[in-house]
């Protein structure tokens, strides 16, 4: 792809600006935000697991359903936290995959046609992927600013609750601290932490995530048209050669049954079949890592989406939510979730990124070379 041909990706998008401009090309710009992630996840789970035992103590921990929504929240951060190392283990095998990927998809020199057709293709790329960009950071906005004062309105007309300092608190660290319930401060600092943390990593990668992957997805569809094709074909390309090789011309030699007594013929005919099967096993080796590696990444998403909907269903049938009051605030949750699971999807994606980065850092040796 042009994008990586020209190293668009290789600069310092995402992370890099996150942490405050740091771009090394070496893995320790890849290592560093996961260990303050997963850091905030860590403390997140502590205090979730706090908050249940808190829970039992109080006077209303007889209601069932409600522990069980506590406990799905400890659960949703324990799968959280094995998604993220997940990811740290599982792009160590790219490491392998780097140099067949860059040494397959660059051998082939590309014409003029072919050059005005990715050019194209770039602009058109950009464009779509600028407005993907303001997008998303309209939902953070929503997300993050919008939905929360929304909730605090909901939470005033079913609570009755005339203590509104404390309400705004939980979502302004500052005005959260309370002597009788000191755990506020701390347990609502480091889910705004975690918030401000998703905000900051979605805006920033949301362009450089979703092209690394579009990259990929085109790369399988592209190798699995490859792997399709017939005999007829790599007659035809041996008969090109032979042709080129002869100097004779194509339109006197018709077909290859005229030639195929001809050493010469049968010779480019088995460099093109040998050629052949190491394309094919080359495209198995890279689809085999692709999805060894992007599959668990799945497995994780479609866990905490159930876990999503298990905690929201339990909290629609709490007992003593029966008001239509209730009801409307639990199905904004719902909404909410639906937009926090969304943010997981490409949190957790963002290191798609770095492997569009080393494959461009390659690519550029390969040109200089």
């Amino acid at each position: 792809m042009q994008l990586m041909r020209e190293g668009v990706l290789a600069k310092p998008y995402g992370i890099h600006i996150l942490l405050g401009g740091l771009y090394v090309n070496t893995k320790r710009a890849f290592w560093l935000p996961c260990v303050i992630y997963s850091t905030l996840v860590v403390f997140d789970i502590l205090f979730g697991i706090f908050s249940v035992a808190y829970t039992v103590v109080e006077i209303w921990s007889d209601n069932v359903a409600l522990s069980l929504k506590q406990f799905n929240y400890v659960l949703l951060r324990l799968l959280t936290l094995g998604l993220v190392m997940t990811g740290l283990f599982r792009t160590r095998n790219m490491d392998e995959l780097f140099p067949i990927l860059v040494r397959f998809q660059y051998t082939t020199p590309l014409n003029a046609e072919q050059e005005a057709v990715i050019e194209k293709y770039d602009k058109q790329f950009w464009k779509v992927f600028n407005y993907f960009k303001y997008l998303m950071y309209i939902v953070n906005t929503v997300w993050i600013a919008i939905l929360p004062l929304v909730e605090i309105a909901l939470n005033e007309v079913v609570l009755h609750d005339r203590n509104t300092t404390r309400k705004f608190g939980q979502y302004i660290p500052v005005l959260a601290w309370h002597p009788y319930d000191p755990d506020i401060f701390l347990s609502f600092l480091i889910q705004y932490s975690l918030q401000v943390f998703f905000t900051f990593l979605l805006c920033h990668t949301a362009v450089g995530i979703t092209a690394s992957y579009i990259d990929v997805a085109i790369f399988l569809i592209s190798s699995f048209k490859v792997l399709k094709i017939s005999l007829q074909d790599i007659e035809q390309r041996a008969l090109y050669l032979y042709c080129a090789s002869t100097h004779r011309s194509r339109v006197a030699v018709a077909d290859s049954s005229r030639v195929a007594d001809d050493p010469i013929y049968q010779r480019h005919l088995l460099g093109c079949l040998r050629e052949d099967l190491n394309h094919q096993l080359l495209l198995r080796r890279i689809q085999r890592g692709m999805l060894e590696i992007y599959g668990p990444i799945l497995l994780f998403l479609l866990l905490i989406g159930g876990v999503f909907l298990c905690t929201k269903a339990i909290t629609l049938l709490e007992i003593n939510k029966l008001n239509d009051a209730h009801l409307f605030r639990n199905l904004f949750r719902m909404i909410q979730s639906v937009l926090s699971f969304t943010s997981y999807i490409f949190v957790f994606c963002w290191y798609g990124e770095e492997i569009t980065q080393a494959v461009s850092m390659k690519m550029f040796k390969l040109q200089s070379n």
